[in-house]
């Protein structure tokens, strides 16, 4: 079974160089030596970024989209969420091996065998899932309501709103063998709902509709996924310039001292505080500051 993992860095340098860190903290996880079964492939429109990276692969693949190709697959309502879908659609027209598809921004924190072990059980693998619960937020309340309001279809039968629907996280996407009708469904349902109601989670609950009777894992701590962090991607154009001389092994020895997950997870935890502690911690210096960490690259 040919098993692929997959990288979406496109539209932006920040998306390049959270790809390259990416690549770096993978490349770190197996000392160099990532698995020989294992091939890496890159969707982006700034190939000459990720060159550097082939000779430390055993099958490493950039596949350069343009900004026309990249318009087209956004659809005529240029939504974003389809980009993931058609370039897994892509793959599906010359290849049908299991995939691990990730954002820039996501990369394994374990080795990922398990994944594909997942994958070969015919099990489909998610970022995580969120139950659509109506009382949880406006936004599940918004969705709620289109969905028992709206008339719709599926595969010719009515799209009902039905117990444990899910928004399923499409930052990561893992697809066993033979996934490309799986594929085509969810583009289907994906545009379906975005017509009627144009919101950035519409193909996270198509994935969860289209596959609400199948089996599903989910990352748990096998992947970070870092978003909403441009504190993070500020210290990655900063480590990048700093070390843009340096070749791919030593940038491997120099990426322990940028730990996404570690820095979100603080970032997190003060933003959790009750804001007195943080007004606290603000007028003590002793406030999550990402200056703090410019010393250590």
């Amino acid at each position: 079974m040919a098993q692929v993992l997959m990288w979406q860095a496109t539209q932006s340098m920040q998306a390049i160089n959270r790809c390259r860190y990416a690549l770096l903290k993978y490349l770190e996880l197996y000392n160099l030596q990532p698995p020989a079964a294992v091939s890496v492939i890159v969707y982006t429109d700034r190939p000459a970024w990720l060159e550097s990276f082939a000779p430390h692969f055993h099958q490493f693949a950039i596949k350069e989209v343009s900004e026309t190709q990249l318009n087209e697959w956004k659809g005529p309502y240029g939504y974003a969420g389809r980009l993931r879908w058609e370039m897994l659609r892509e793959y599906y027209t010359y290849a049908d091996g299991a995939i691990l598809f990730m954002e820039a921004a996501s990369y394994p924190l374990q080795p990922v065998e398990p994944v594909f072990a997942a994958l070969d059980r015919n099990e489909v693998f998610f970022l995580k899932a969120d139950p659509l619960v109506e009382t949880t937020s406006s936004e599940h309340r918004k969705w709620h309501r289109f969905l028992t309001t709206a008339s719709l279809s599926y595969k010719g039968s009515p799209l009902v709103m039905s117990p444990g629907l899910s928004f399923y996280h499409t930052a990561a996407i893992g697809l066993p063998q033979q996934a490309h009708q799986l594929v085509e469904d969810v583009l289907s349902l994906t545009d379906t709902l975005y017509e009627q109601l144009p919101d950035h989670k519409a193909d996270q609950l198509a994935s969860g509709y289209c596959l609400k009777d199948h089996a599903v894992s989910l990352s748990g701590g096998l992947l970070c996924h870092y978003e909403n962090f441009p504190e993070f991607d500020g210290l990655l154009d900063l480590f990048f310039h700093r070390y843009a001389e340096e070749s791919i092994p030593n940038l491997v020895k120099l990426i322990h001292r940028l730990d996404a997950a570690a820095l979100h997870r603080e970032k997190q935890q003060f933003e959790a505080l009750p804001a007195y502690k943080k007004w606290l911690r603000r007028l003590t210096g002793k406030a999550w500051n990402p200056n703090a960490y410019k010393k250590k690259i």
